[in-house]
């Protein structure tokens, strides 16, 4: 996973491209090159991945300095995602946040 950087901030799912995303600059002038979550991901069907994001990351967000986060491969994959919409959301991704110190 990398942290966006740029783009478009106001893409819309329905027609988005990887172009019109990058505003048809490079991809690394949109994401950043450097990884910030290398984990690989859970096989089988309706598997959940569950990943921690570093607090620097989070405040980086938190402060509009980065605009979420983007799944880039470093190679091959072999998987797939469901789509937020599928089932009325269900698969879609949750932040669990640990409150206490």
């Amino acid at each position: 996973m990398v942290e966006i950087l740029g783009g478009d901030p106001k893409w819309d799912q329905a027609t988005v491209t990887t172009d019109s995303f990058c505003r048809y600059e490079p991809l690394n002038r949109a994401l950043n090159t450097q990884m910030i979550i290398d984990w690989p991901v859970t096989p089988g069907d309706g598997a959940k991945t569950y990943l921690t994001i570093s607090k620097t990351v989070l405040q980086r967000i938190i402060d509009g300095k980065t605009h979420g986060i983007a799944i880039k491969a470093l190679g091959a994959i072999n998987a797939s995602f469901y789509s937020m919409e599928d089932e009325a959301g269900k698969y879609s991704v949750w932040l669990h946040f640990n409150l206490e110190k």
